[in-house]
């Protein structure tokens, strides 16, 4: 796992937009015993379980992404903007 470590706050319950605040959404990983044990070493480290580092990872990926997808967005947005206000005429 070369993932950095996440921040201790990413490990904080927070709901899909479209989920209930209470309601949770399990989800099974299929890691390697040298995968689990190093996301179990990693967790120990930052003082979380498993679980929670493992979601703090994937929050952080999401987060990542979407800050990406974002990103290449108002790039194609800027260099075709000339053609976007054509089309909103």
């Amino acid at each position: 796992m070369n993932q950095p470590n996440p921040p201790h706050d990413a490990a904080q319950p927070n709901p899909p937009h479209d989920a209930a605040p209470d309601q949770q959404n399990p989800l099974t990983l299929a890691l390697t015993a040298a995968e689990r044990a190093e996301l179990a070493d990693l967790a120990d480290a930052a003082g979380l379980t498993p679980e929670a580092c493992a979601l703090g990872a994937v929050r952080a990926h999401l987060r990542a992404e979407r800050d990406r997808v974002g990103q290449a967005a108002a790039r194609l947005a800027e260099r075709h903007s000339a053609l976007l206000n054509r089309l909103g005429q």
